[in-house]
């Protein structure tokens, strides 16, 4: 299984750390922390929930992911890009405009 660390899961949604330390005090996101010096370790699975109950990162993830993992293939790329558009309009509480163009593959 894998896990991420704060500093991961803040470039991958392009947010900052505090914010993601805050979810996870908020009980908003799970982690774990292994030892005070490693701090916070966040499996995937709770990654992807929290993702599925916050879709506003749904799309940044997808981006992020793309750029920790450059060995990621174009297919598994535009999939999550689709997937996650397909969420936010079946989720309906998003207004924006969730079309994904080719120039954005």
């Amino acid at each position: 299984m894998k896990t991420y660390s704060v500093k991961q899961i803040a470039e991958m949604l392009d947010t900052n750390p505090e914010t993601v330390r805050r979810w996870i005090r908020d009980n908003k996101l799970k982690a774990v922390q292994i030892s005070r010096k490693d701090g916070n370790i966040v499996s995937e699975d709770d990654l992807q929930r929290f993702l599925r109950a916050t879709p506003k990162y749904l799309p940044k993830f997808a981006t992020g992911l793309a750029v920790i993992s450059p060995g990621i293939d174009i297919a598994t790329f535009a999939g999550s890009l689709i997937a996650s558009a397909l969420l936010s309009v079946y989720d309906g509480k998003n207004d924006y405009d969730t079309r994904v163009l080719p120039a954005d593959l």
